[in-house]
């Protein structure tokens, strides 16, 4: 888990997706397609719980001596549901998710995601002069 002040943890929130109709400083979905609630960050007692997600595994970023500011560079990081940061795990780009939108609930699943191109591209132009397995 990544440790951040109020203002970081805003900005990370802000690049989870806008649901049309809620409010978008309360409520959006995370990447897998789950729903979040701003005020149950880091509660893994909730279904709307959530975390800040190194998109590239911290633990592999560790592993390369990747320097602690650029893995936790904003590029690398987004709001997961808890449930999915817990099953997508060191995996990347492909990952399990175990949690999407049903409706303004949350159900559990299992998919097979993949991180988008764009963000594959930004990942590994931040981690370019570093030593990492791909």
């Amino acid at each position: 888990m990544c440790k951040i002040g109020e203002t970081r943890k805003i900005e990370i929130w802000k690049k989870a997706r806008i649901i049309e109709g809620y409010d978008p400083d309360r409520y959006r979905q995370d990447a897998c397609g789950a729903w979040i609630d701003f005020n149950e960050y880091q509660n893994r007692n909730s279904n709307y719980g959530w975390e800040i997600d190194h998109i590239f595994p911290k633990s592999k970023l560790l592993e390369a001596n990747v320097l602690l500011d650029d893995i936790d560079n904003l590029d690398n990081l987004r709001p997961l549901n808890w449930k999915n940061n817990l099953s997508k795990g060191n995996d990347y780009p492909s990952y399990r998710a175990v949690c999407i939108a049903d409706g303004d609930k949350n159900k559990e699943v299992e998919k097979e995601l993949i991180v988008n191109q764009e963000i594959q591209k930004k990942i590994k132009n931040l981690f370019n002069d570093y030593t990492i397995i791909w």
